[in-house]
């Protein structure tokens, strides 16, 4: 996995096929690093398909979710962010959290899967800088007692 500090300086010249399982994939990918305004603004990050839509970023074994997170994190465009699905593979989920949290842009967050302590206190910074959120959901997933107090804390600092 590419080192966080990294990222930065490979971004513009990564060959997106190589990071992704799909050419689909590295279309969403190209559109979070292009900012393109033609996209509609909206990511879901599935398992499995739903409609088909340019949206929907299915999770398959050659993503790298840290690419991911990272094109998210820089983002001016994406408002919407539903993540359906992340895979068990902490060390992906991790560098996933990592880039969102630099995010700006996001207006409205829905997490409908499990995200794991490190991870949900990765979304009490996420909440603590990202002053454009107004929506956040939590669907079907465990929030402990002291990450929902980690959570509060943050959302306090809003």
């Amino acid at each position: 996995m590419t080192e966080y500090k990294d990222y930065d300086a490979l971004a513009q010249n990564i060959n997106l096929g190589d990071i992704t399982s799909s050419e689909h994939n590295a279309n969403i990918l190209r559109r979070l690093r292009d900012d393109d305004p033609d996209w509609n603004k909206t990511l879901y990050i599935l398992e499995d398909e739903i409609d088909g839509d340019i949206d929907e970023f299915i999770v398959g074994a050659g993503d790298d979710l840290g690419w991911l997170g990272y094109f998210i994190g820089r983002s001016e465009e994406l408002e919407v962010l539903e993540v359906h699905y992340l895979p068990e593979e902490r060390e992906q989920v991790d560098a996933f959290m990592r880039g969102i949290t630099c995010n700006q842009s996001i207006q409205d967050l829905s997490i409908k899967t499990d995200l794991g302590d490190q991870e949900l206190e990765n979304l009490g910074y996420f909440l603590g800088k990202n002053t454009a959120l107004a929506h956040l959901r939590f669907v079907n997933c465990h929030v402990g007692r002291e990450c929902a107090h980690n959570i509060a804390m943050a959302l306090e600092q809003c």
